[in-house]
């Protein structure tokens, strides 16, 4: 039934999947300081399967639902959601190439790009809570999680986009 209504209600509820699960579970698995950031991984999975135009909507939308949990200022989120999916989308067909590993690592890096851009729009609009923490730990941490998890948003992001698995069969 879903399939039929298009892939509109199937991100909905996916980027409201994972702003529960960031709010209520992510947000308690703190490692150095730094707390997993699923709706980044989330952005950056999309761009890099779905395209920059794909990947700066999701990013703009989950960004938006983001800015309403967190108390930034409303559409710092939004800003760097669109900004980051669309130059993951950029990277797409350079890393579609690859395999999983490939994959991964390149998520992993993306979300730690995204995090230094959303700390780096923080300083220059003043947002000190952002700033005065160690920035470069928590890149490491964001982009190691981020290609932990890459293979289950992988899935996730096929799924909301209605995307088959290419099986090749000899």
């Amino acid at each position: 039934m879903m399939a039929a209504a298009g892939t509109t209600p199937r991100f909905v509820v996916l980027i409201v999947s994972v702003i529960l699960l960031q709010v209520s579970v992510a947000s308690h698995l703190v490692v150095f300081g730094s707390v997993v950031n699923l709706w980044l991984v989330l952005i950056v999975t999309t761009g890099l399967m779905g395209g920059p135009d794909t990947g700066a909507m999701v990013g703009f939308c989950a960004g938006l639902a983001a800015d309403l949990v967190v108390q930034t200022p409303f559409g710092m989120w939004a800003i760097c959601g669109t900004l980051i999916g669309y130059g993951a989308g950029t990277l797409a067909t350079r890393a579609s190439e690859g395999n999983r590993l490939v994959r991964s690592l390149v998520v992993g890096f993306t979300a730690a790009t995204g995090t230094g851009l959303f700390v780096s729009l923080g300083w220059l609009i003043g947002q000190t809570q952002i700033t005065d923490r160690p920035v470069a730990s928590i890149m490491v941490v964001v982009g190691l999680s981020a290609s932990a998890l890459a293979p289950l948003a992988e899935r996730a992001v096929r799924w909301g986009l209605l995307m088959r698995v290419n099986v090749v069969v000899s």
